[in-house]
C-alpha cells in the first residue's frame, strides 16, 4: 500500500468517526441539561393538612404545609385560641396531599363523647368515610384539603 492511500483511508475512518461521534452528541441531550427535566417532572410537592378538635367542640385546621409537623401545630394553635379548654385539644387526623375529615357524637351538654376521621381524596369521601365510622347522632366538625 503506498503512503497515499494509507493517508486517505485514516483520513475517511478518522471522517467517519467524528461523524458518528457528532451524530451521538445530537441524538441524545447532555446529563445537564435533561437531569433539571427529569428531576422536575418527578417532583411531587408534598402539602400536608390537619384537623384539631377540642371537648367542646372547638376546632382548628391547616392545609398546604410544607411538613406535617407544621401542619399538626398550626391546627392544634387554632383549636386552643377556639377554645374553652386549650389543653384538651387533640390532632385527631393529617393528611398529605389529599382531604381530611372530622366527624363528632355529642352528649345533652354539648361536649363531644366521640369522634372518628379519615381522609381521602375529595373533601365528600373523606366526610363520608368518617361518618360512616360513628353512630347516629353524629355531625361533621371539620373537614380541609390540600392544593
Amino acid at each position: 500500500m503506498t503512503t497515499l492511500t494509507r493517508t486517505l483511508r485514516l483520513f475517511s475512518i478518522s471522517a467517519v468517526a467524528a461523524i458518528v461521534a457528532l451524530g451521538v452528541m445530537v441524538a441524545s441531550p447532555t446529563t445537564s441539561s435533561a437531569a433539571p427535566a427529569a428531576d422536575s417532572q418527578r417532583q411531587v410537592r408534598n402539602l400536608y393538612g390537619s384537623i384539631a378538635i377540642s371537648v367542646d367542640q372547638a376546632w382548628g385546621i391547616s392545609y398546604n404545609y410544607r411538613t406535617k409537623r407544621a401542619a399538626k401545630s398550626k391546627a392544634k394553635r387554632e383549636c386552643k385560641a377556639n377554645s374553652q379548654y386549650p389543653g384538651r385539644c387533640t390532632v385527631t387526623v393529617w393528611v398529605r396531599n389529599g382531604c381530611a375529615a372530622t366527624a363528632v357524637k355529642v352528649n345533652q351538654d354539648g361536649f363531644v363523647t366521640r369522634y372518628a376521621s379519615d381522609f381521602a381524596r375529595t373533601r365528600a369521601k373523606a366526610k363520608r368515610d368518617a361518618l360512616k365510622k360513628l353512630s347516629r347522632p353524629k355531625k361533621i366538625i371539620a373537614s380541609t384539603c390540600t392544593s
